[in-house]
């Protein structure tokens, strides 16, 4: 076990004196001014996107705090229906009757689909 991490070492360490050489080099050619510049505007940027990020948090938990009366919403379907000459409260009574998967008699589906279009024209 104690031969294997000596090895592991000694490895690592080749390796190591290998790429300082490379690192030495490119450290020498960078302007550390720029370099200086160039991470106070990252850490703005993360900064600022770190702000917007609680900042949307807050507001996403408050609107999934809020609770909506659906007495209300049904008032506001039923305005809207009203305003626009809809007719739904008997429609959505139907949605949904058939299980997912279920088949059906498609004429007769196209049919009934052609009979509301025909209506909805009128």
């Amino acid at each position: 076990v104690y031969k294997r991490q000596a090895e592991r070492m000694s490895s690592i360490s080749a390796t190591m004196q290998r790429c300082l050489p490379g690192l030495q080099t490119a450290l020498s050619q960078m302007d550390k001014m720029d370099l200086g510049a160039s991470m106070e505007s990252f850490n703005k940027v993360f900064e600022d996107l770190g702000v917007q990020s609680i900042a949307t948090g807050e507001a996403l938990d408050q609107v999934a705090g809020t609770s909506v009366d659906m007495a209300e919403v049904d008032k506001m379907i039923e305005q809207v229906s009203a305003e626009n000459g809809l007719k739904i409260a008997g429609d959505m009574g139907s949605a949904g009757t058939g299980k997912i998967g279920q088949k059906t008699d498609i004429k007769s589906s196209i049919g009934d689909m052609e009979h509301r279009l025909a209506a909805l024209k009128q």
